[in-house]
């Protein structure tokens, strides 16, 4: 179990029902079968990140810990807005976005190319999602399109500051 710290219990609580969703289980799935490795996550909590900054990872050696921004919820009213999606695609983006950082133990990855792997990735993974068609279909076609043109963006979302995994 992990260590949770007192805090945004909002940002806590959110990720773990996102933990235990079949959409997070489909993205585990997807990026286990990429042979990607993961990091142990052995913690959850919220701290004072960059202004702009929804969430990220902090990485120690094999360990890792989630951290939310505080006032993640209206961080991701604000992340909803500038990309026209719903706040539940938004959120759902965040926790995908640093999933994926998750899964990215052993890249060793330079300036930007951690963000461009995430935003990548996460295409690719929605994009065979909605492939798959069903109720969610229209849903993985916009999170596709939302991980496309941020990957046009990482220089001006990063600002050269890839290491904060900020999304």
């Amino acid at each position: 179990d992990y260590n949770i710290a007192k805090g945004d219990n909002y940002f806590v609580n959110a990720f773990k029902n996102y933990e235990v969703s079949n959409h997070a289980n489909d993205l585990k799935s997807y990026l286990t079968n990429k042979g990607r490795q993961f990091y142990d996550l052995e913690g959850i909590t919220t701290t004072a990140l960059k202004p702009d900054v929804v969430a990220g990872v902090a990485i120690s050696g094999n360990k890792a810990a989630l951290v939310g921004n505080y006032g993640f919820e209206s961080k991701i009213n604000v992340l909803a807005n500038k990309y026209g999606i719903s706040r539940e695609m938004a959120e759902r983006y965040v926790f995908d976005h640093e999933m994926v950082h998750l899964s990215q133990k052993d890249k060793n990855y330079k300036e930007f190319a951690a963000e461009y792997d995430v935003e990548n990735t996460l295409n690719s993974f929605y994009s065979q999602m909605a492939l798959k068609g069903g109720k969610n279909s229209e849903m993985y076609n916009s999170l596709a399109k939302l991980a496309f043109n941020r990957s046009g963006e990482v220089s001006a979302n990063y600002g050269g500051k890839s290491s904060s995994y900020a999304a």
